[in-house]
């Protein structure tokens, strides 16, 4: 099996480390990162740009890789936006209320217009375990092998024996030990259900190198192979629906297929809660234990609704997954309705959550 991914897939740190410990990591090469044509600014929020009412600067990442042509990934404007100030100032209001209810400790918000070079971000200055949220950068490998590897999505893999590890919502229908699956049927059960089986059983068509290569283009940092608790910020965990938003990676049709899967997630607790019934989510979760008692809960998408779509990535950490799972939905909803700068008459989402 090829290694690499401590990604990801529990919800509890042993059970990280565990899975890491099977597929160990190999170390690759540096890899040359993206040229920024502009002054490069950091996105970790330990360093986040003021607000600016007139902010000229923007970074373009491009594909560097071997050729004449330099594909653009994505582009940033260097300091957030002044017209999503009011958006920010909401969000931080809804995230002090949130921990003085004792429902979070931490929380971080990073949102980003896609069609505008508009973004802010909110909330405490953190990295946080992406844990189940990196399966997308699994699928998203996957999907870049198979365009070199006609046939591979319809490739049968059996399933040998399973993790164990538990998931935060009972998958409607379940892999079974000894049954064969096709590659395509493994990426709709790791995305749709976050089944942990079809994850593991995804590393063994992976490409490494190519697994790092996206990470370098990116500019985002790989995890380590001997880092049982790799971090990562909200504005770098965006780059991945960015780039799927942007068909600037993969191909057009593996674009739309990455995307169609992540509206399929059964989870509708965090940021589809906080959004009326009529948009569109294309998102994916996760949860980790932290080395205390704490926990992180976190939902990650872009939210398509009445021609316009966002990116947003909210990230938090507490005692009671339950109440963060809320929080995140009330920030969500935060979001939704504020999502242009001001506050919005759009209806809320109406159906009661799902148990």
């Amino acid at each position: 099996m090829k290694g690499k991914l401590i990604l990801l897939v529990s919800a509890c740190a042993l059970a990280v480390a565990a899975c890491f410990v099977y597929l160990s990591l190999q170390t690759f090469n540096a890899l040359d990162k993206p040229i920024n044509e502009k002054a490069v600014v950091s996105e970790s929020l330990g360093s986040a740009p003021t607000l600016s009412e007139s902010c000229e600067d923007i970074t373009m990442v491009r594909d560097q890789h071997t050729g004449l042509t330099k594909p653009l990934l994505f582009a940033d404007l260097n300091c957030e936006s002044a017209e999503l100030a009011p958006l920010k100032e909401k969000i931080n209001t809804a995230i002090s209320a949130l921990k003085n209810e004792g429902k979070l400790q931490k929380a971080t918000v990073y949102f980003k217009e896609l069609n505008t070079l508009r973004w802010i971000q909110a909330g405490d200055k953190e990295e946080y375990y992406p844990a189940s949220m990196l399966k997308i950068a699994v699928m998203l490998n996957v999907l870049k092998v198979s365009e070199f590897k006609p046939g591979l999505l319809d490739q049968r893999l059996q399933l040998t024996e399973t993790t164990g590890f538990g998931v935060l919502e009972k998958p409607s229908v379940q892999l079974q030990k000894g049954n064969f699956y096709t590659v395509s049927e493994l990426l709709e059960a790791m995305i749709a259900r976050s089944d942990n089986d079809a994850t593991k059983l995804l590393f063994s068509v992976m490409d490494d190198w190519e697994y790092a290569d996206m990470y370098a283009k990116l500019n985002i940092p790989q995890p380590h192979h001997e880092d049982f608790f790799y971090r990562m910020s909200p504005a770098n965990m965006a780059k991945f629906y960015r780039v799927l938003y942007n068909v600037s990676y993969l191909n057009e049709e593996n674009s739309e297929y990455a995307l169609k899967l992540l509206t399929q997630s059964e989870y509708t607790q965090g940021l589809v809660a906080g959004v009326p019934r009529e948009a569109k989510v294309a998102h994916k979760f996760g949860e980790h234990f932290t080395e205390g008692n704490a926990k992180q809960f976190h939902d990650s998408g872009i939210v398509y609704f009445s021609g316009s779509a966002y990116v947003v990535v909210i990230m938090t950490e507490g005692i009671d997954l339950p109440a963060l799972e809320k929080a995140v939905a009330q920030l969500s909803e935060v979001c939704f309705l504020n999502r242009t700068g001001k506050a919005s008459e759009s209806p809320r989402k109406t159906q009661s959550p799902q148990a």
